[in-house]
């Protein structure tokens, strides 16, 4: 049993020494950083790739005319994603057609126009945000 705790012993301070020396060279360090970077790629891959799963959901939602919940996956997507401009884009639409919620609609149109690349969408949205703030019918634009 005496040797079975001193050989115990021998290999805890042994293994200690082993992570002492590593930490001391850096190697350690060096790896954690690398591991740690890793996994913060790998979170966001996860998140993005949840983001757009969100976003097909608010489409499936919108084209079965439930519009409430195309609104929350859209918003989901947002929460996980909130530089997506298709969803602000989206949730534009469905505010303001479906919600008659000009506010909100207007929120989400800038937010697009602020993160949109796409200079033919930036027209079509800056049409409808003149339109909106004019206080026309929503029919009227269409």
């Amino acid at each position: 049993m005496k040797r079975v705790a001193i050989i115990t012993i021998i290999l805890i301070f042994g293994s200690a020494n082993l992570f002492i020396s590593g930490c001391a060279s850096g190697g350690f360090k060096d790896k954690n950083r690398s591991l740690r970077a890793e996994i913060r790629d790998m979170e966001a891959a996860q998140k993005k790739d949840k983001a757009d799963m969100y976003m097909e959901l608010g489409a499936a939602y919108t084209k079965a005319r439930d519009f409430k919940s195309a609104i929350n996956a859209y918003k989901e997507s947002l929460e996980l994603d909130p530089h997506n401009a298709e969803a602000h884009y989206n949730l534009g639409l469905l505010y303001q057609r479906y919600q008659e919620n000009t506010k909100k609609a207007l929120y989400h149109f800038d937010r697009f126009l602020k993160l949109n690349q796409s200079p033919k969408e930036e027209r079509e949205v800056k049409y409808l945000i003149r339109m909106l703030n004019s206080g026309r019918d929503w029919d009227s634009l269409y």
